[in-house]
């Protein structure tokens, strides 16, 4: 199993990006809202992380929450399984900064519910996906 994230892995263009706020589909689990859209070009998922300015002023706080939400991330992308591929968009929306352990679990529970929401089942049934996490 591969825990990297790679370029081609990150959801990088503004055509992309515009495409998840105005089509995208949102799952919501505090401390995380999250907007998905199934992406037929793309022969992975891709995701892209985000930290409003507007509720943590330092640059050095939404980093370490972005670092917090990217290594969730890799570690339980595998959940997600195969096709159909999606990008993915999150947004931190607590106003306090939450430890790693609370935006893993909710990060494990928002994949579980995207990957149950595709056409096709996933490689990991809900149930073996719970003792993940």
């Amino acid at each position: 199993m591969d825990f990297g994230f790679p370029k081609h892995e990150k959801v990088c263009f503004k055509k992309d990006i515009d495409a998840l706020l105005e089509s995208g589909d949102v799952v919501f689990r505090y401390p995380l809202r999250v907007l998905y859209r199934n992406n037929t070009g793309s022969e992975c998922h891709r995701a892209l992380f985000t930290v409003p300015k507007k509720s943590f002023k330092r640059a050095v706080v939404r980093n370490l929450l972005k670092r917090r939400m990217r290594e969730a991330y890799r570690h339980l992308k595998h959940l997600l399984g195969g096709e159909p591929f999606c990008d993915l968009m999150f947004i931190y929306v607590a106003k306090e900064i939450k430890d790693y352990g609370s935006i893993f679990s909710k990060m494990g529970e928002i994949l579980v519910k995207i990957a149950g929401s595709g056409t096709k089942g996933n490689d990991l049934p809900a149930a073996d996906a719970a003792e993940v996490l």
